[in-house]
């Protein structure tokens, strides 16, 4: 076998019997040699041997090779005194085995005596070098993109003549691939692109074609164009229903967020009401004369900011005269005069 088969590796490691494996790494007996003493090595631990001068056999253990051990001699080996085991070579030849190739996609298995062909013939990730840059490419990249020039990726020291009209060349030379792009514009039998392809039409005529297609083809272009409008307009229709729900939405949403304000406005309303209430039952009055109500204790922060109003409506409430009046329709001038000036308090902040 050649290396690189044998990079293969088996289909199934735990079903190799262990008369396949190396008495000195433990690996696979590829290219399978014997040894005077009747162990059998691979071809990797043979290849470590000097060629002529005799050393302990890399199969055996340091205990065997103890030179207290009668016949010490005889358990040292060279690369000459190995021998193919063709016997062992044959079976493990029957081993089914992937494709060294497996990591850059090919799924192929089969027997390891039929992996040289399919290397060599068959398999397309396979690593090749090209006669023209020397470069290592693999198979199904060589003819497809690195040797082509259609692609714009293909060899630069790459020589061919046209694949569609026979021309050679501008010189005694081939067409490079500067050439060749040169060469297609006026190449009259090289297949161009549809200019309704963007519509449909998948038909690709030579150039000299191009006006006969067009006859030919008249109404199926019209046919694939009127497709393409309907398309469109059914995609208008979708969108400007997509486009009518969201006003939708938003304009519901437009209505809770002004419930919400409102919800707002009206507890920030009740909460004024009841720091008006607050200022009232820190705030008795200390006689039952209108004209001499007066604080008995210092109002809060917020009682602060209403004591100015209060006292103004408190003044127009009573007559110039300085009669007075019982002390329950004090109190009801003034609880409406807190309430009012919350009122007032209120419509100022929301405003603001």
């Amino acid at each position: 076998l050649s290396d690189r088969a044998l990079c293969a590796k088996p289909v199934s490691p735990s079903a190799v019997p262990n008369y396949f494996v190396c008495k000195a790494c433990k690996g696979l007996l590829v290219n399978c040699f014997q040894t005077p003493q009747g162990f059998r090595l691979c071809q990797v631990c043979v290849n470590s041997l000097h060629p002529t001068h005799c050393g302990p056999c890399p199969g055996t253990t340091d205990q065997d090779n103890d030179s207290n051990v009668d016949g010490e001699r005889q358990r040292w080996v060279c690369r000459d005194r190995c021998l193919p085991d063709l016997a062992t070579r044959r079976e493990l030849s029957e081993l089914w085995v992937f494709c060294p190739n497996a990591d850059l996609g090919c799924s192929e298995q089969m027997q390891w005596k039929m992996l040289e062909e399919h290397l060599k013939q068959k398999c397309e990730y396979e690593t090749v070098t090209c006669q023209f840059c020397l470069r290592e490419i693999i198979v199904y990249k060589l003819h497809l993109v690195h040797c082509n020039l259609e692609s714009a990726d293909c060899c630069v020291h790459f020589r061919c003549h046209c694949g569609y009209c026979g021309f050679f060349g501008y010189g005694s030379d081939m067409l490079n691939r500067v050439d060749f792009i040169k060469h297609a514009k006026t190449c009259s039998e090289i297949p161009v692109k549809c200019p309704f392809a963007e519509f449909g039409c998948q038909v690709k005529p030579k150039q000299r074609q191009l006006t006969e297609h067009f006859s030919q083809c008249n109404n199926e272009h019209l046919l694939m164009i009127g497709c393409c409008i309907s398309a469109q307009r059914w995609r208008m229709d979708r969108l400007e229903k997509e486009n009518q729900k969201l006003k939708c939405k938003s304009q519901a949403q437009k209505t809770t967020i002004w419930y919400l304000a409102l919800f707002l406005l009206v507890a920030l309303a009740i909460l004024f009401l009841g720091c008006s209430i607050a200022v009232c039952s820190i705030w008795p009055f200390s006689s039952t004369s209108g004209a001499n109500l007066e604080p008995v204790a210092r109002p809060s922060s917020t009682a602060l900011y209403l004591i100015p109003k209060i006292k103004r409506l408190r003044q127009s409430f009573f007559s110039p005269t300085g009669t007075s009046q019982s002390l329950e329709s004090a109190k009801a001038s003034h609880y409406a005069t807190v309430t009012y000036a919350t009122a007032t308090v209120t419509y100022r902040a929301v405003m603001k």
